[in-house]
């Protein structure tokens, strides 16, 4: 007896449950049936798999709705994640996948950033400066400072300068006019604003990666200025002069 032909669409029933079975251009089987006003579909390479999908959720439906796939659709079979908690349980010291999604988002959350240029993190800062009652002494020392920064890194996105560049930035630095390099003082002030624009740059305009760890401005060393003075040589006259007075005025 040869068996049945089907017609399509197939229909198909279950526990009082209507479901269709389409047969693609594709040669595939697409599957479909509405839930609580919703439509749900599938597609399977065979007749078989597509017959028996509609079986499964529909016995789920009624006794495990919780674990139908028309309520919780997964973009993975079942295996993968499965798979996946196994992996954490034996190398995250029995880690969830819940926990491990929580982790990622809160780490997520931190990472991000929206980068932003030199420049604009500059004026950005001064403006806030100057509308927080800042001196106007301390703002031209700002400007001074951050404009000789922004010659050189002014077009850079913030983020992708690295301590190394500014240490060798400061090193080197000069002034414009004479081509005399920075004295140490100056160097050290500088860095103290540059400093400054890092902390402003990733607490405020979030522009740096909130990591936690000092931002590469304060990664640069700190210049030390050394305090030296002269050592005077006094000859035996100017000597004897200085005792004399001593004694004539003591």
């Amino acid at each position: 007896m040869s068996p049945r032909k089907k017609f399509f669409p197939y229909e198909f029933s279950k526990n009082g449950r209507q479901g269709k079975i389409y047969k693609l251009g594709n040669g595939t089987f697409k599957t479909h049936f509405i839930f609580a006003h919703k439509t749900y579909q599938n597609t399977f390479s065979t007749f078989e798999n597509a017959k028996e999908h509609l079986n499964a959720e529909f016995d789920k439906l009624d006794t495990q709705p919780s674990d139908a796939q028309s309520q919780f659709p997964l973009k993975r079979d079942r295996r993968f994640y499965w798979e996946l908690e196994q992996r954490l349980q034996q190398e995250a010291e029995g880690a969830s996948l819940h926990l491990a999604v929580d982790f990622f988002l809160t780490f997520h959350k931190k990472k991000s950033f929206k980068p932003l240029p030199v420049s604009e993190c500059v004026d950005k800062l001064l403006a806030s400066a100057t509308a927080n009652g800042t001196s106007n002494l301390q703002i031209r020392t700002l400007k001074r400072h951050y404009n000789h920064f922004k010659a050189t890194f002014g077009s850079r996105k913030i983020h992708t300068i690295e301590a190394q560049e500014i240490a060798k930035w400061l090193e080197n630095a000069t002034f414009k006019g004479t081509g005399t390099k920075w004295s140490t003082k100056t160097k050290k002030n500088t860095r103290g604003s540059l400093v400054s624009l890092g902390t402003f740059a990733t607490n405020v305009l979030k522009a740096l990666p909130q990591s936690g760890e000092p931002t590469e401005f304060e990664k640069v060393p700190t210049p030390k200025v050394r305090f030296t003075t002269e050592v005077d040589i006094y000859t035996p006259e100017e000597m004897q002069k200085l005792l004399r007075a001593a004694v004539e005025h003591d």
